[in-house]
């Protein structure tokens, strides 16, 4: 999987669609990963996000779901890799990263690893897509990002929804 990612295109760009990890495992279980193809949004993953992934892609027991990650991610060029300066397995490294995005954000999203993808999203000023209940689709989360601009979202369909204003 490594190879892959470090042939996928980079980008510095705002506005992105990022994928969280468990988010693209549950697109590819759920035969959905057509949708991926939208040439409306620009999406991408983060280097750690990918690495991520790279790790956890070796847990997942249903082989045809790890081939078809690997293929789609080899044949399209659809996703792009938005590089940040941390790994995974570096909690004080992901911590000091996110302090220097946002000081007070550690406070809503207690778990590091997670955090880092929230602070890639507010330094490029990107839409968030998640499975994870626990740390990234919550309330008091959704609040919190609202002062930035920044939208989590648990699925695809509401990329082209408005935020609310309040």
């Amino acid at each position: 999987m490594k190879e892959i990612f470090d042939n996928l295109k980079r980008t510095n760009n705002n506005d992105l669609v990022l994928l969280d990890t468990c988010f693209i495992i549950d697109v590819f279980h759920h035969h959905k990963e057509k949708e991926l193809l939208n040439k409306k949004h620009e999406f991408a993953i983060t280097s750690f996000n990918a690495e991520e992934l790279e790790h956890v892609i070796k847990k997942v027991k249903d082989k045809s779901i790890k081939e078809r990650i690997r293929k789609f991610f080899k044949d399209n060029k659809a996703i792009k890799v938005l590089d940040v300066p941390v790994h995974p397995g570096n909690t004080k490294q992901e911590k000091t990263y996110v302090q220097t995005i946002d000081p007070y954000l550690a406070q809503d999203v207690p778990d590091p690893s997670d955090a880092v993808l929230i602070a890639a999203a507010i330094k490029t000023r990107s839409k968030v897509v998640t499975k994870d209940k626990h740390h990234l689709f919550t309330a008091v989360l959704e609040k919190y990002l609202k002062r930035w601009g920044i939208t989590i979202l648990k699925d695809l369909k509401g990329l082209d929804e408005r935020p609310q204003s309040t």
